[in-house]
């Protein structure tokens, strides 16, 4: 499921297979790999053919027709790089969150999460896929019905354009990843949004828990809006002792560069961090470049408490080529 794990040395890689469909294109910053062998059907002679023991990846792809993008959740063979589910999620915005899988109701069966924008609302959308391996092929169309819950909201967005005058004018606007969190330590983990309220006038960034179920959530569970700053960072989550998690972010103002840190009790959700104000960040109006990568969970010093790297955009290149980036390392239980 990508733990983020490095390689400690160079390897020359290997391509066993590649995927390339004419017309189509991977819009998502990442791809999520899966386990969906309870969900598949086929004929026990064909199980080892139809990707019994393998991965299968899980992308989002789009194609645009007349100026309208429609986009596909995806999910590909192991074994030989074969479209094996394929469904649309209608005509939305370039959907850049990556997709999260997770079964919801422990049944053995993997469901799918995508979050992403369409032109009037923030969607949320859980699939429960089934996958059937013909003689001959799989049978990849036709699952339209298997949309276990979707929800919308009109009023906030996952999506906001860049300041960066090049990035707003290439289609690729500054999206946050969605979060898997088990905020309350009971086993059942809730979905985490960064979103913005406005995106194309003055937004202001708001943070979204909601429980993930199998049946659709009526509302939030919890929101916080943070009333500094235009862009929110990707959310990450850490336990902080035996009873207590928090949900940490930063913001940014794309007017001045200023940024700040803010902490979340993941149970109420409530602020024990507001505002926390970070030096020495840019001090222009062009960030975030793409996109504002969210704080590292870690341990940097041994003791008990966790702690956390932050990245500052710290450009001075302006429009021009060239980026530059700043880290700084904070425990989680001090604002200093």
């Amino acid at each position: 499921m990508g733990d983020g794990t490095a390689l400690a040395s160079r390897v020359d890689p290997v391509v066993n297979w590649q995927v390339f469909n004419s017309g189509d294109g991977s819009d998502a910053y990442g791809s999520v790999i899966g386990d969906f062998s309870q969900s598949i059907s086929a004929s026990e002679a064909a199980l080892e053919r139809c990707g019994q023991g393998t991965l299968f990846p899980v992308m989002v792809s789009s194609t645009i027709t007349d100026g309208s993008r429609e986009s596909f959740l995806n999910i590909i063979s192991g074994n030989d790089a074969k479209i094996a589910w394929r469904v649309s999620l209608g005509v939305t915005e370039a959907v850049r969150s990556t997709p999260i899988i997770h079964d919801i109701d422990a049944d053995g069966f993997q469901e799918i999460i995508v979050v992403y924008d369409t032109q009037g609302a923030l969607n949320i959308d859980v699939w429960s896929p089934r996958l059937t391996c013909t003689e001959s092929n799989w049978a990849s169309s036709g699952h339209s019905n298997e949309l276990l819950w979707s929800y919308s909201d009109a009023d906030v967005r996952i999506g906001s354009p860049s300041p960066h005058f090049a990035t707003a004018n290439s289609d690729h606007k500054a999206v946050t990843q969605p979060l898997l969190a088990d905020l309350e330590l009971d086993g059942t983990p809730e979905l985490v949004l960064a979103v913005v309220d406005d995106p194309d006038d003055n937004p202001t960034p708001m943070v979204h828990a909601y429980a993930l179920e199998n049946v659709q959530p009526s509302d939030a569970e919890w929101s916080v809006n943070l009333d500094r700053g235009t862009h929110p960072s990707d959310p990450v989550w850490a336990q902080l002792d035996g009873s207590t998690t928090g949900v940490l972010l930063t913001t940014i103002d794309g007017n001045t560069g200023n940024m700040w840190i803010w902490k979340i009790d993941g149970g109420s959700g409530s602020l024990d961090w507001e505002r926390v104000s970070i030096q020495g960040t840019d001090s222009d109006s062009d960030s975030p470049r793409l996109r504002l990568p969210g704080p590292v969970i870690t341990q940097l010093d041994g003791d008990d408490a966790p702690a956390m790297i932050l990245t500052l955009p710290t450009d001075p290149h302006g429009r021009t080529s060239g980026h530059r980036s700043r880290f700084i390392g904070m425990e989680l239980t001090s604002t200093s």
